[in-house]
C-alpha cells in the first residue's frame, strides 16, 4: 500500500464520520464494508446500501443516470460499469472513478467552468464545446471514441469501461483559429505502482496474455508515424504499470485524431501522490534517473505536446477559490472532502 492511499484512507474514514452537511446519518455511522469483496468493516468505506453517497449530492442523479444510459452517437447502448460497485459506485471512500466523476462531472452543464478547466491546461484554448456532435455535454466518461470501431487492435464493438482501453474521461475544445481538439483524461488519485506487482499479465514476450498483448499492440508500436519514438524503448519494456496503461492510451489517442486538429493525453493526478512518480521499468528508471513515471513518457513521444501532466492540486485551484455561482457548493465539498487540494504550492 502506498502512503499517499494509507493516508487518505484516514482522512476520507474522519470525513465520513464529520460529513454532516453531505452524508445521510446511516452513511456516516452503519458499517462500512467494501462493495468489490463485501469485506470489512472498514470506516474508509460506506455502507453496501449507501454506495450512491459516495458521489457529491448535487450531481448524483445525473451521474447515475449518465452511467446507466451513456448519451449520444457513441453511447454504446450498454451501461458503463462502475469500479468494484455492481450496483453503482464504489462504496470505497478512496475510489479513483468516483474521485474523477467528483471533481468533473459538474462541468459537464456549465460551460464557463469547463472551458476555465481546459485554458488552465492548454493556452489554444478558446472555449470548451462538446465532444460528441449534436450533444450538449461537455465532459465523457470511460470514452473509448466509436464502440463500434476496434481502433488498436482490441476487438468490436467495445464496452465502455470495460475489457477495452478506455479513458477516465474526455473534453474538447476549439482555438482561435476554430479547430477541434480532442482531450483524453486520465485520472488518478491513491494509485500506485511498484515493478514487483505490476508487470502486465507477466512477462511480455512468453506465452499466455503477455504474447498476446504484445502481438496485439506490436504494429502500431513500431508504425514510423506512430507517437511512440521506438528507437528509444522497446514494447516489452513497456510491459509495466502505469506504463502499459500510457502506451495503450496514447495509441488511442492516436487513432482517434481524424477530424480533429489535434488528439491530446492528459494526465492528473495529485502532487501529494508522490508514489505514484516510481518508474516500474528497470531499464526507463536507469536510462532516465531522477525522472517521474510521467517526465519518463514524456520523453519517449516523437511529439510531447500530445501528453500533458498536471497536478489536480494546481489544476483546480483557481476554480476552487472563484466557483461560477452555480458550482460554490461543489466547490465546498471538494474542499471539504478531498483535503490535499487546500495544499496547492505553484512549482
Amino acid at each position: 500500500m502506498g502512503r499517499f492511499l494509507a493516508a487518505q484512507k484516514l482522512v476520507q474514514a474522519a470525513w465520513r464520520k464529520s460529513a454532516t452537511d453531505w452524508l445521510t446519518e446511516a452513511a456516516r455511522t452503519d458499517e462500512g464494508r467494501y462493495s468489490k469483496t463485501k469485506a470489512g468493516p472498514y470506516e474508509f468505506c460506506l455502507p453496501l446500501k449507501n454506495n450512491d453517497e459516495n458521489l457529491f449530492s448535487d450531481l448524483r442523479a445525473a451521474a447515475l443516470e449518465y452511467f446507466k444510459s451513456p448519451p449520444g452517437l457513441f453511447g454504446g447502448g450498454k451501461p458503463i460499469p462502475w469500479h468494484d460497485g455492481k450496483d453503482g459506485p464504489s462504496t470505497h471512500l478512496c475510489d479513483s472513478q468516483v474521485c474523477c466523476v467528483n471533481f468533473l462531472f459538474p462541468l459537464r452543464d456549465n460551460r464557463e467552468a469547463a472551458t476555465r478547466f481546459l485554458k488552465g491546461v492548454f493556452a489554444d484554448c478558446v472555449a470548451a464545446v462538446p465532444v460528441q456532435d449534436g450533444e450538449r455535454g461537455l465532459i465523457e466518461f470511460e470514452w473509448v471514441g466509436n464502440p463500434a470501431l476496434d481502433q488498436i487492435g482490441e476487438g468490436c464493438p467495445r464496452t465502455r469501461g470495460a475489457n477495452a482501453t478506455s479513458v477516465d474521461a474526455a473534453a474538447a475544445y476549439i482555438d482561435k483559429s476554430g479547430g477541434k481538439h480532442l482531450v483524453l483524461i486520465e485520472w488518478k488519485f491513491t494509485e500506485s505502482y511498484r515493478a514487483s506487482e505490476k508487470l502486465a499479465c507477466g512477462k511480455f514476450d512468453e506465452k499466455g496474455r503477455g504474447k498476446t498483448r504484445c502481438k496485439r499492440y506490436t504494429n502500431l508500436f513500431n508504425d514510423p508515424c506512430g507517437p511512440v519514438d521506438e528507437t528509444q524503448v522497446s514494447l516489452i519494456e513497456l510491459g509495466y504499470e502505469p506504463f502499459y496503461q500510457f502506451l495503450r492510451q496514447q495509441l488511442l489517442a492516436h487513432e482517434l485524431g481524424n477530424g480533429f486538429a489535434k488528439v491530446k493525453l492528459l494526465h492528473i493526478a495529485p502532487k501529494a501522490n508522490t508514489d505514484f512518480d516510481f518508474v516500474t521499468s528497470e531499464r526507463l528508471r536507469l536510462s532516465h534517473q531522477g525522472k517521474t513515471a510521467t517526465e519518463v513518457w514524456t520523453a519517449l513521444l516523437r511529439d510531447k505536446s500530445v501528453f500533458v501532466s498536471k497536478h489536480t492540486e494546481e489544476l483546480f485551484q483557481e476554480l476552487l477559490d472563484a466557483p461560477p455561482k452555480a458550482l460554490t457548493n461543489w466547490a465546498g465539498y471538494i474542499r471539504d472532502r478531498y483535503t490535499f487540494v487546500n495544499s496547492s504550492v505553484p512549482s
